[in-house]
């Protein structure tokens, strides 16, 4: 995996990739709402993957990571006796739990990334509104086409990090509450969006 949990001072982190869908032919199918998209959709969900490799690539990335502080709110969490350096093992490794021919899950460096926009044109009512999901042992992310079609693109990464992290088994729960940006996938979402800017076009 990666090396001997992060007990040296500067470990090496493995290259990390991210592999996705888009020439898979799940875009063409996808229930993306038309309207008010100037954008071109394909070319923007390949930015976001694109930003996602090179901020887990990204050495200030990763010291932070070791420094960041995890909260558990699910009571029969597995995680919850990870310490953050095996936390950003588990990430690295990318081990993810889902049925499909062909893959087995295994340590490989890599995030797959099938990813589905969903129809969903008018954001709901309320502050904490659901921007997408996925889970762990599902196969697919998916996002809401009201958010994709925001404006800030490094938001968007931070999502599909998010979404990713659910794959990998790690949860929260779905009321929202004060430590709620604490727990695995927020934090590492947020992270993740941080430093995406780096990567992205001024827009």
């Amino acid at each position: 995996m990666l090396l001997s949990s992060f007990v040296r001072e500067e470990p090496a982190f493995p290259v990390f990739k991210v592999e996705s869908n888009m020439d898979e032919g799940q875009y063409n199918n996808s229930q993306i709402h038309p309207m008010n998209n100037p954008v071109d959709r394909k070319k923007r969900m390949e930015l976001i993957v694109k930003a996602f490799e090179s901020v887990m690539n990204d050495k200030d990335f990763q010291k932070e990571l070791l420094q960041q502080k995890f909260v558990y709110d699910v009571d029969d969490d597995p995680n919850k006796k990870l310490t953050t350096a095996e936390v950003a093992e588990k990430i690295y490794a990318a081990v993810e739990s889902y049925t499909k021919e062909g893959y087995e899950p295994k340590v490989d460096n890599t995030a797959n990334i099938y990813w589905d926009i969903k129809r969903r044109p008018h954001r709901p009512d309320g502050d904490h509104a659901t921007l997408g999901y996925g889970f762990s042992g599902g196969y697919t992310i998916y996002t809401y086409s009201w958010y994709f079609r925001g404006k800030d693109i490094d938001e968007r990464v931070g999502h599909l990090a998010h979404e990713w992290s659910h794959k990998l088994g790690f949860r929260h729960r779905s009321d929202f509450h004060k430590t709620r940006d604490e727990t695995v996938p927020y934090a590492f979402g947020y992270l993740v969006r941080k430093h995406a800017k780096k990567y992205l076009p001024e827009e």
